[in-house]
């Protein structure tokens, strides 16, 4: 099972001063509050979302994902 680091994605998003809802468009959620249950580990991301994800923080999917 995929294990999204959230508090690496937060820690992020924060580094690079973008909102939730900045990020929430960007993946494609019509809402935040998507977005900000992954922050909260209450959602993960599918394969395709973890791709965004780092292409926008330009690092590997391997440096999101726990362990």
């Amino acid at each position: 099972m995929i294990k999204l680091n959230t508090e690496k994605v937060k820690a992020l998003r924060e580094q690079h001063g973008y909102s939730q809802h900045f990020v929430a468009k960007y993946l494609g959620y019509t809402h935040k509050g998507a977005y900000s249950l992954l922050e909260s580990g209450d959602r993960q991301p599918s394969v395709s979302k973890l791709g965004m994800l780092a292409k926008l923080y330009e690092i590997k999917v391997d440096d999101l994902l726990v362990g």
